[in-house]
């Protein structure tokens, strides 16, 4: 078995068996600080109403920040998913022995084993097989799952390849992923389960989520109020076997691969005053800067964060579409909507849009062909949708007037005419893009929405139904 020698505040690991790839496994030597430790009953991880929001002082220069929400941590997003298994002897968790078993939540290139290493070697377990492969002093058995888009997977620090296959016999993946216990190393139990099961930054799952953009880079950021052994669950997967201090306090930095950004990111995670945190970055990105700046703020530094939000300009290519492409955009109560039209390689035209709730930013979401009408002509678009699950059908309303159009008018049958949001820089030189937001309205093609531009005279220039 590994020797391990355990000191309040300094452990040391040594392994002194053979991974399965026939390499030693890594000697650790922690003289890091002491993280949150597991130690006690296993905690199924609660979460509670932030409290007072988060903000970020200052805002790091040549970044601005795309999404800030703030919303209540809903039960569903964080249920528990994953286990994280240790030895509750050590001082800090995340210095022992430790194996974490969870999936991805559809979409296999996050937190899964890695495949295609020279070491990989295929395993006879689970319904369809599986595979284990090495990273540094990290070991991955993925289990495979036929015909799906997700991953099951054990990740484990500080254990034998055939301690990590024989936990692997076990594992079951029903709502929570677990193993058996009995499969584990003496002394090793499990310690937390929470979600989500691949990693802190799955989108969606958030108390207070942040983005942060820049050129060719972005910075994610999560908090929420929990117990802070969550910061030993979600730091596990930074690699920092050590520890490291972030703001002044314990905490875990190094290599994120469950992200929703890309793979092997840079991630910092820590917990401070009730709060766990964790920040993210693309590469080159100012993420110490960022965990630094955070802080426990007012509703009015909030929404003055909220506001400079709003205030971004969407382009086309936020929105998919290619550079030049004419954009319109504009809030609409409690929503955000965008939409573009470009011409694409083809010499056709496409339309790409984005509709978004308060303090998201519209990214790419319904992209197509789009009509354009001749020179002189209103070109229309319908997108009907549900800007939250379960909400209202609504209907976004867009697209080119002729030149000179100094006004559209929009009259939906059986609603109040209304004037559309214009913005020039269309497709083609002095058309103008248009667009409005139609709350509760379910668009129906037998029952058009007639729309009429005028010039700044009030003469008309073109009517037509949409089409």
């Amino acid at each position: 078995m590994p020797s391990r020698v355990r000191h309040s505040g300094l452990t040391v690991l040594g392994l002194v068996l053979l991974a399965g790839c026939g390499e030693a496994t890594p000697l650790v030597e922690d003289g890091g600080p002491l993280r949150p430790s597991a130690v006690g009953e296993p905690l199924v991880v609660e979460y509670g109403p932030i409290g007072s929001p988060v903000v970020l002082d200052p805002v790091p220069e040549g970044f601005t920040v795309s999404t800030l929400t703030l919303d209540e941590a809903h039960p569903a997003a964080f249920a528990p998913e994953a286990t994280l298994y240790g030895d509750p002897s050590f001082d800090d968790t995340l210095d022992g022995p430790v194996l974490l078993v969870g999936d991805s939540g559809g979409s296999a290139n996050l937190g899964g084993a890695p495949r295609g290493r020279p070491d990989e070697r295929r395993l006879d377990v689970g319904r369809f097989g599986g595979w284990i492969t090495h990273d540094g002093a990290t070991t991955y058995v993925g289990l495979e799952v036929d015909g799906q888009d997700y991953a099951r997977f054990l990740i484990g620090r500080g254990l034998t390849d055939e301690e990590m296959i024989a936990a692997a016999q076990t594992a079951t993946f029903d709502q929570v992923a677990r193993v058996d216990t009995g499969s584990l190393p003496d002394g090793m139990q499990s310690l937390i389960e929470s979600g989500p099961g691949d990693g802190p930054f799955r989108y969606g799952s958030r108390g207070l989520f942040m983005v942060l953009s820049g050129p060719d880079a972005q910075v994610q950021v999560v908090v929420v109020r929990a117990d802070p052994r969550l910061a030993a669950m979600w730091g596990f997967w930074t690699g920092d076997a050590v520890g490291t201090e972030i703001s002044g306090v314990p905490g875990s930095d190094g290599a994120l691969g469950g992200t929703s950004m890309y793979s092997g990111e840079r991630g910092l995670v820590w917990a401070e005053d009730g709060l766990v945190y964790a920040v993210t970055g693309t590469d080159g990105t100012p993420v110490d800067a960022v965990a630094a700046g955070l802080r426990p703020g007012t509703d009015a530094e909030f929404a003055a964060m909220l506001q400079t939000q709003q205030d971004r300009e969407v382009t086309a290519q936020d929105l998919g579409c290619r550079p030049g492409s004419g954009v319109v955009s504009a809030m609409a109560g409690d929503v955000r909507w965008a939409f573009a039209v470009g011409q694409n390689s083809g010499g056709g035209w496409d339309s790409c849009s984005g509709v978004v709730p308060l303090g998201e930013f519209p990214g790419g979401g319904a992209f197509g062909s789009f009509e354009l009408a001749e020179l002189g002509r209103i070109s229309s678009q319908t997108l009907q949708t549900n800007v939250e699950a379960g909400g209202p059908t609504s209907t976004l309303i867009a697209g080119v007037a002729p030149p000179g159009t100094s006004r559209i008018a929009l009259a939906p049958p059986g609603r109040e005419a209304v004037d559309a949001v214009l913005a020039e820089g269309g497709p083609r030189a002095g058309e103008v893009m248009w667009g409005q937001w139609l709350p509760g309205y379910g668009y129906e093609p037998t029952d058009p929405v007639v729309l009429t531009a005028y010039n700044a005279e009030g003469a008309v220039l073109d009517t037509r139904p949409t089409r």
